[in-house]
């Protein structure tokens, strides 16, 4: 159910709040544009904007972190749920 999408740009802003220890929530907005084209000044027309939102909730456990991710993704029109534990690599 994704979107796949090679040409946009983004603008993402995101607030981190540590209301008890160990503990992080994240409120972030995003507001990005598909470009139909690797050159934006070309003169192509814009496929549309779209925003996304949402809220991630982190706590570092001594296995590592446990993420939690709700948001909605304004390109496709449908909310995500995440779950991540341990760290990437």
């Amino acid at each position: 159910g994704e979107y796949p999408q090679n040409n946009a740009s983004l603008l993402y802003l995101g607030l981190q709040y540590n209301p008890i220890k160990k503990m992080y929530i994240t409120p972030s907005v995003s507001v990005g544009t598909t470009l139909t084209s690797l050159n934006p000044f070309a003169g192509e027309s814009l496929n549309g904007t779209f925003w996304n939102y949402g809220v991630d909730i982190d706590y570092m456990t001594f296995l590592g972190p446990l993420k939690i991710s709700v948001s909605h993704i304004g390109l496709i029109n449908k909310n995500r749920l995440f779950l991540s534990f341990g760290y990437a690599f």
